[in-house]
């Protein structure tokens, strides 16, 4: 396929194109957009099916991972005190392991370092220089939530921040996430690695110091802007891969990049691992945003045994997941599958082998698993149906995506351990890899990745069939047309007379069509996209309103360094209200444009091209019935050359919905961006960010801001639907370009003007004109047609 597609693009360029910029040059810019569209899906074929992760930390994402792709071996992060990276990994396949990193630079460290010192300035005590030689501003309203007494809601959040921050420190020093070094010892050793000197006076033990080398290796590559590889044998490369993959580097990574000889792999699909929730400084929603929104074409979602709860439901929401299939609510046939993996299901089973030994402990499994699955399912709905309502209703274009993903849900309970465990020299509890339901996802992932080549391959062949059968019409209508020699120019006339006769009832029909048609274009479609941004406005606020309650909860001091940080701040709790607003706003406009604006342009489009079908069809007809009068040939070639264009129509907008996306996302946010800032500085200018009742006076300032943003955000939401609109609509008329009127195209290949009959009765310019043409169809490549229908 992907050759014959290649051989037609070619044909059309060398061949084709330059007959028809002669004799149909008004074609010429529809059959070059659709070779673009065909060569760029062409490129896909083949490619890998990107695999991505999501799940909570602490849930066995990684070790699902490793028993997938690695087979018992650790190629990606797993167990551990708390979230050890913040980045995305990448499991691809190559003949031998190979790993690429790039690493974050030193302001990634100076900030570790800076936490793990306020954390703990009790056990540190002076340490003989001043922190602001190393912290940013944001780390002086860190050290501010820090001082500042907390309630018990908060007090947890630290308490993990504390742990977490000398877990990742102890790794990076001692290579264990848990040691018996001293904070000094630690907060040491990375100031040693950034090259701060060792303030507190201890010694690095000789193993630390050469992690400390390496450490100061990999921030000078960063420096450098320059990547790490190493390639070898498994063996090789194991303890490099330990080191960055789950070792001392892991915090160290920017992104990384491993290739491992696996099946699973080398039969196209790629696995990402998305990092977990609650890393320091964690940029995860941005990270996640990226890949669900680019690449996605599977989704695991890692859960336990409790399944589908709010949080993991929140996950799917805040990762931008749901967007995604929300704007292609229209055509959901090329969404991302959700596949959802149950771990920790042998817990259950295993305390239900401790109450009942008449069974197995892989029977025990087996009803668990089984019992999950239903579960699961009513879980997620209930999930999603909750957290999408506005005030108590879910609306249709929400409900749809629900029942759609729903629909394509694959919900495996697993057991990577006991997989793992069959692998190695432990001992299972299950005695066959079937029974852990680890293949069964391998299985899974394999058939939506033969999906996925199968949609790929039915656009190639939607796009190759539109350029190869459209050129072919072209050529041979100007072939029929040149043949026409017989027709003596009284027998034209009275069939011009006749065929006006007929046509102008049809003209009539064809005039009220099309103003009816430019009448939506130009007034009821720019007027719908109004109203629905209008209405959209007012569920933006809602949904702001609930992001307002969950950060209602926060800490003073955190909100107020929020404020002085123009609305965004990662501390103690993350606070981001421009991303947040944003997704708020952005969350009516997807499911207007996919499921109103571009639903119903497609559909007033497709009627109208129907319409004008319908009379060019009765206009063939009245043809056919003229027998010898009229060059039948002729006629059928201009019909199917209509049909092929009114075809072409089907595909408007598809290729927009992923560029509406991005851009709806991006304007939004640089909408309300400055908007937030000016009313954060405007707070702090006037001293409202300090003395008691400060937190109250935020979350008013917050509340403002939630009236306000939606409205700022209603122009660009206008600008930008109205933008997409304008490229649709010049698309429509770009595809009828040459039948814009088809009943005057079909009149003039029904009956030639006398200066174009005595035109081409002339010999001498018809025989190469016939000739070319001839050359050209015979010229077609072979096998095309076969492929095309297939």
């Amino acid at each position: 396929m992907k050759e014959d597609a290649q051989r037609l693009v070619h044909w059309y360029k060398a061949n084709a194109r330059s007959f028809l910029e002669k004799h149909r040059p008004e074609k010429v810019d529809d059959f070059d957009r659709d070779c673009t569209r065909l060569q760029k899906t062409i490129t896909l074929l083949g490619q890998d099916l990107s695999v991505c992760f999501l799940g909570n930390s602490g849930v066995g994402k990684s070790t699902l991972i490793n028993a997938l792709a690695g087979g018992g071996q650790a190629v990606v992060p797993s167990g551990g005190v708390g979230p050890l990276t913040a980045q995305a990994l990448t499991v691809r396949y190559g003949a031998s392991p190979r790993i690429e990193a790039e690493y974050h630079r030193r302001e990634r460290l100076n900030q570790l370092v800076f936490g793990l010192e306020n954390s703990w300035k009790a056990e540190l005590g002076a340490p003989g220089e001043e922190l602001a030689d190393l912290i940013d501003e944001e780390g002086e309203n860190l050290l501010i939530n820090m001082d500042a007494e907390v309630d018990d809601g908060e007090l947890t959040d630290r308490e993990r921040q504390r742990r977490d921050t000398k877990s990742i420190a102890e790794l990076l020093i001692t290579g264990k996430q848990a040691s018996d070094a001293t904070i000094r010892y630690l907060v040491d050793g990375l100031r040693d690695a950034l090259g701060h000197g060792r303030p507190w006076a201890t010694e690095a033990k000789p193993e630390d110091a050469e992690r400390i080398l390496r450490i100061r290796g990999a921030l000078a590559l960063a420096n450098r802007d320059e990547r790490f590889a190493c390639e070898g044998t498994a063996t090789e490369i194991s303890s490099v891969l330990n080191d960055h993959a789950c070792g001392f580097l892991a915090p160290l990574i920017r992104k990384a990049t491993v290739w491992w000889n696996s099946p699973l792999l080398e039969s196209g699909i790629t696995l990402v691992d998305l990092p977990g929730l609650g890393v320091i400084g964690d940029p995860r929603p941005e990270i996640t945003r990226k890949f669900i929104r680019e690449s996605a074409r599977a989704l695991v979602l890692v859960v336990d045994h409790r399944g589908v709860t709010e949080p993991v439901a929140r996950l799917l929401h805040d990762s931008e997941f749901l967007m995604r299939l929300l704007h292609t609510s229209d055509e959901p046939e090329g969404n991302p599958v959700l596949l959802i993996a149950i771990t920790k299901v042998d817990d259950i089973a295993r305390t239900r082998r401790q109450g009942d030994k008449t069974k197995s402990f892989a029977a025990h499994f087996a009803d668990v698993c089984e019992e999950m699955i239903p579960f699961i399912r009513n879980q997620l709905r209930n999930e999603l149906e909750t957290r999408w309502k506005d005030e108590d209703k879910l609306h249709s274009a929400k409900q749809e995506v629900i029942d759609q993903l729903l629909k394509t849900l694959r919900v495996h309970p697993v057991s990577a351990v006991e997989y793992e465990a069959l692998l190695s020299d432990e001992t299972p509890r299950l005695q066959d890899l079937g029974e852990t339901n680890v293949p069964a996802i391998m299985a899974s992932l394999g058939e939506i990745r033969e999906t996925q080549e199968l949609d790929r391959i039915r656009r190639v062949a939607t796009y190759f069939q539109s350029v190869r059968d459209g050129v072919v019409n072209e050529i041979k209508l100007v072939e029929a047309q040149w043949t026409d020699e017989n027709r003596r120019a009284d027998e034209i006339d009275q069939l011009r007379k006749d065929l006006e006769a007929f046509m102008l009832p049809l003209r009539t029909k064809f005039a009220t069509l099309q103003g009816q048609y430019r009448e939506f274009l130009r007034q009821t479609a720019p007027q719908r996209i109004a109203d629905l941004v209008k209405s959209g406005k007012e569920k933006s606020k809602n949904q702001i309103g609930k992001y307002l309650r969950k950060i209602g909860t926060a800490h003073w001091a955190t909100l107020r360094a929020s404020v002085r940080k123009g609305g965004r701040f990662s501390g103690a709790r993350d606070i981001n209200l421009q991303q947040e607003f944003a997704l708020s706003c952005e969350e009516p406009l997807a499911e207007a444009w996919g499921q109103e604006i571009l639903k119903d342009i497609r559909k007033r489009t497709n009627e109208y091209a129907d319409q004008c079908y319908e009379l060019v069809e009765q206009t063939a007809v009245w043809a056919r019935a003229q027998g010898a009068r009229v060059q039948q040939n002729i006629v059928e070639a201009q019909k199917e050359s209509i049909r092929v264009d009114a075809a072409r129509l089907k595909t408007v907008g598809r290729e927009m919905i992923k560029e509406v996306r991005e851009k709806n996302s991006t304007e939004l946010i640089n909408a309300i961006d400055n908007p937030i800032r000016l009313k954060c500085k405007k707070f702090v200018d006037a001293n409202l960010d300090v003395n008691p009742g400060v937190k109250n006076r935020i979350l008013a300032l917050f509340e403002q801001l939630a009236e306000e943003i939606p409205d700022a955000a209603e122009k660009p939401a206008l600008r930008i639907l109205n933008k997409f609109f304008g490229e649709v609509e010049q698309e429509i008329i770009q595809a009828l370009q040459e039948h814009q009127n088809p009943l005057e195209a079909m009149a003039g290949a029904i009956v030639a003007s006398q200066e174009q009959y005595l035109l081409r009765s002339d010999a001498q310019k018809r025989k190469p004109i016939l000739e070319e043409a001839g050359e050209l169809l015979r010229s077609v490549p072979a096998g095309l047609a076969a492929t095309a229908a297939a």
